[in-house]
């Protein structure tokens, strides 16, 4: 496949998303597959899990999927997280539960590979490609890996940035919605860099019952678990 800087174009990271899956379904029949899929799953600690869809899979296979809530348990992405290199879908692949391989298969979905991206901050981006019929070759799958892994690439840098932003605006939210008090945050602050609530106390001029007051106070409006959980969440918002 030829990426001409036309080809490249349309995954801008500035185009929508529906012009970026278009051009990710045009790029995927170039290569010979019918159909495709983008999962983007976005983890950061203390927020929740941030997971991005979008395919051309047929509504009755959506339907069906998110109704048995097999992403939980489909062995293609548990694997595929852990993935650096694009998995052929085979019967080995789907051992771990083949009933599922078999309604893939009978959906249309009978011959496919999935490539993972993953970023070094708990972001993991995949691309599925898949057709009814023609058995991928291996020398099909080696001659197209390459291509296959520049397309996952484009994805990721089109779409992974919003997504990050999506979760990283709900943490600054959520503790925005906590309204801590002038006072809470300053005491957050100095607990993050490493003091404790003696010491807190007295850079504050506070007695140590009065910081861990304050301290009880932030892990109840955060609804996190403890001291720690509390600085970390807010210093991934920004406030401090």
């Amino acid at each position: 496949m030829q990426w001409t800087p036309t080809c490249l174009d349309r995954f801008s990271p500035h185009n929508s998303e529906d012009d970026i899956f278009a051009s990710v379904l045009w790029a995927a029949r170039e290569l010979g597959y019918e159909q495709c899929s983008i999962n983007i799953f976005v983890r950061r600690p203390l927020a929740q899990n941030k997971v991005y869809k979008r395919n051309n899979y047929s509504l009755a296979w959506n339907c069906f999927y998110r109704d048995n809530d097999y992403s939980k348990t489909d062995p293609m992405l548990q694997k595929s997280l852990l993935a650096q290199l694009p998995m052929l879908w085979t019967d080995e692949l789907f051992d771990a539960n083949p009933a599922l391989w078999g309604h893939y298969q009978r959906h249309g979905l009978r011959y496919g590979l999935t490539q993972a991206v993953h970023s070094g901050r708990g972001t993991s981006c995949l691309l599925s490609l898949a057709r009814s019929q023609d058995v991928i070759s291996t020398q099909e799958f080696n001659d197209k890996t390459g291509d296959v892994l520049w397309l996952t690439n484009l994805v990721h840098t089109a779409l992974v940035p919003r997504i990050e932003a999506q979760v990283q605006q709900q943490i600054v939210d959520s503790v925005a919605q906590a309204s801590l008090s002038p006072r809470e945050l300053e005491v957050l602050k100095w607990t993050a860099q490493g003091l404790t609530s003696v010491d807190v106390g007295k850079v504050l001029k506070l007695s140590e019952r009065t910081v861990n007051f304050h301290i009880a106070r932030c892990i109840e409006k955060l609804g996190v678990c403890n001291k720690l959980s509390a600085v970390v969440k807010t210093v991934l918002s920004g406030l401090i």
